[in-house]
């Protein structure tokens, strides 16, 4: 697993309604014993997209499988943990902080009753492509990346706020 962190010192500059981009984290098939524990975040939200295979994750007393192009949503508080270990999975995990939805708890995306995985659809090459795009940024750590990453974060929650990402 590869993790990435926006420097702590980087404030965003845009609407302050949007929340801030704070990790991303690469887990590749090589990666499956990697050790993952049940655990929650009180102020992160996690949206896991995955990219290749399926395998189990427990999310708050429930199994659910997932598979190549769902996208799972944490809300904070939620507790967690992906079963791969014997699963050849592939997945970006990016975490947000200061999500707050009109209608529902700080730190939820989602209702905390509403399913928590998606179907990306035909619109999984243009989600893998953003996630991709914020982990290769942020790695690379050029000229003002944490701006680009931060902004490539907004474009996924526009997609969120629109109903064109979470709704599919």
């Amino acid at each position: 697993m590869h993790q990435l962190f926006l420097p702590k010192s980087f404030t965003q500059k845009f609407n302050e309604n949007n929340p801030c981009f704070i990790y991303i984290s690469q887990v590749n098939i090589e990666d499956r014993n990697h050790p993952r524990t049940l655990h929650a975040h009180s102020d992160i939200v996690e949206l896991l997209l995955v990219t290749e295979g399926k395998g189990e994750i427990f999310i708050d007393e429930r199994e659910y499988l997932v598979e190549k192009g769902d996208l799972v949503v944490y809300n904070s508080d939620v507790v967690h943990e992906e079963f791969f270990k014997n699963e050849a999975v592939s997945s970006y995990c990016i975490g947000l902080k200061g999500v707050q939805e009109k209608g529902l708890r700080p730190g939820a995306l989602i209702s905390d009753q509403e399913m928590p995985i998606f179907k990306t659809r035909e619109n999984f090459n243009i989600i893998k492509n953003i996630f991709e795009t914020c982990f290769l940024v942020l790695e690379q750590r050029q000229l003002n990346y944490a701006t680009i990453v931060q902004q490539f974060i907004i474009l996924v929650y526009s997609f969120h706020n629109a109903t064109m990402l979470l709704k599919l």
